[in-house]
């Protein structure tokens, strides 16, 4: 099983502009397991794009996006 781990930890709209690549992975890689993580508050949003969320805790990672 192929897993693919996207990651985009904040901005709402940079969030919802990686709907069309999610799409395409789907489309290519038929039955990986693709996991998505983000901030805690946009998980509602990577559940509708059929993925599985990984939420991380803003306050507690707030310079993990430097990081990554």
């Amino acid at each position: 099983m192929v897993k693919v781990l996207i990651i985009r930890l904040s901005s709402l709209g940079d969030i919802a502009r990686t709907y069309p690549a999610v799409g395409l992975i789907k489309e290519f890689l038929k039955g990986a397991k693709i996991d998505y993580l983000t901030y805690s508050k946009y998980t509602e949003l990577v559940e509708h794009f059929g993925v599985s969320p990984i939420p991380v805790d803003e306050e507690r990672f707030k310079n993990l996006n430097g990081i990554l």
